[in-house]
């Protein structure tokens, strides 16, 4: 159903790795996609110190979220896009999500 919806895709067209550990760009994105779609701009006025590892396909969806509270970095300044969400990371941001966006 997720796949159906656009909310998440495989690793390329023909590989799905659902036993993969899922990235912080990767959640992010996931959740953007699910809720973001009222969101195509993000304000532009603040930038990671590590915007360039942030993935082109993830920053609407990093930046947008990050704009409404939703998403934060591993520290006020970095979002550490290319390593793994954690349990409390992952629960942080769905009760942002969940606090923050009318469904």
């Amino acid at each position: 159903t997720a796949y159906s919806n656009g909310i998440i895709s495989g690793i390329s067209n023909t590989k799905f790795a659902p036993t993969d550990i899922i990235n912080r760009e990767q959640a992010v994105a996931m959740l953007y996609r699910m809720v973001g779609k009222n969101f195509e701009e993000y304000s532009g006025t603040f930038v990671f110190d590590d915007d360039a590892e942030i993935s082109q396909w993830a920053k609407l969806a990093v930046y947008g979220l990050h704009d409404l509270g939703i998403v934060n970095g591993r520290t006020s300044k970095t979002f550490s896009a290319k390593e793994s969400m954690t349990r409390v990371e992952a629960a942080a941001l769905l009760f942002n999500a969940v606090s923050k966006i009318a469904w």
